[in-house]
């Protein structure tokens, strides 16, 4: 839960933290950013990029396009969760796959079938389109997989209980209004939810329902219909009405950009990383 005197905190006088600091350069760079955009002028009709679309949308009250405060959040939305997480997975994935040989194999093959790997035969093969990103299952089980071991949001944002909650058998009791932050991230390395969860396994996103577990049934839940008597066991994009809304673009974005990669490089750790602990640790040095 967050410390009440969080806010409290951030007022008080003094040198900033690094934190606070890296916040403020942040908005100064998406400042920045906005402005170049806006330097360019009206976007024509064929441009359809996101800043053009970003710069055609109007205040519905007063028809004139939107104020910098309405599209900075927006561009700081935009340039961190769609562009930072899927970076960072990205590489993550690209890490895991470096230290597990047989699982670059897997995906060399299924790659392969579809004709999106280079070979001898094929050196120069086709870039993957839409219609391949469903297609690709053994891939996404590894993507899952490294998402499942390295959550880049390890937290989703803050929620206000509506009620007291007890849990635990009343071990532990939580006060209506209470702020509570839910670490995504912890679940998803827990024996309690997963078997062998310190095991890089791809394979067991094969299982049917492998995104799920059977719900407590001494909890009050909230199910579709297609996930009655379930809860939801991977939650790298959150979870229900309020989960990420760029979740399809993201799947999209990493799934593609890495069928790409992956069918035309193969990855190994850098000596200067020191190895695979040192790398997950952040111990590299560059």
């Amino acid at each position: 839960m967050q410390n009440p005197l969080y806010k409290l905190w951030q007022q008080l006088p003094g040198r900033p933290s690094k934190g606070q600091t890296a916040i403020t350069q942040f908005h100064d760079m998406m400042n920045d950013l906005l402005q170049e955009v806006k330097a360019k002028g009206p976007p024509s009709e064929e441009d359809s990029s996101i800043a053009a679309q970003l710069m055609r949308l109007q205040d519905p009250n007063t028809g004139q396009v939107l104020a910098d405060k309405y599209l900075l959040p927006q561009i700081s939305v935009l340039f961190w969760a769609g562009f930072d997480t899927t970076g960072n997975t990205m590489a993550w994935t690209l890490f895991c796959i470096s230290q597990h040989p047989e699982v670059e194999k897997k995906i060399a093959a299924e790659l392969d079938a579809h004709g999106l790997l280079a070979t001898p035969t094929n050196p120069h093969p086709r870039a993957p389109d839409y219609a391949d990103l469903t297609k690709l299952t053994y891939l996404s089980c590894v993507i899952k997989e490294s998402m499942r071991m390295h959550t880049v949001v390890g937290f989703v944002t803050v929620r206000m209980s509506s009620r007291d909650l007890s849990l635990n058998d009343g071990k532990l009791i939580i006060p209506r209004n209470a702020n509570i932050f839910l670490p995504v991230g912890l679940p998803h390395m827990s024996s309690a939810v997963y078997k062998d969860a310190d095991q890089f396994l791809p394979e067991r996103w094969l299982e049917p329902d492998a995104e799920y577990m059977p719900a407590d049934p001494k909890g009050q839940h909230s199910f579709s219909e297609g996930t009655k008597g379930k809860v939801s066991r991977f939650m790298p994009f959150s979870d229900g009405r309020r989960q990420c809304v760029g979740m399809a673009f993201a799947k999209m974005n990493y799934t593609a950009i890495l069928a790409l990669l992956l069918g035309n490089f193969s990855f190994q750790l850098a000596e200067r990383m020191g190895g695979a602990e040192d790398a997950m640790q952040g111990k590299a040095s560059f």
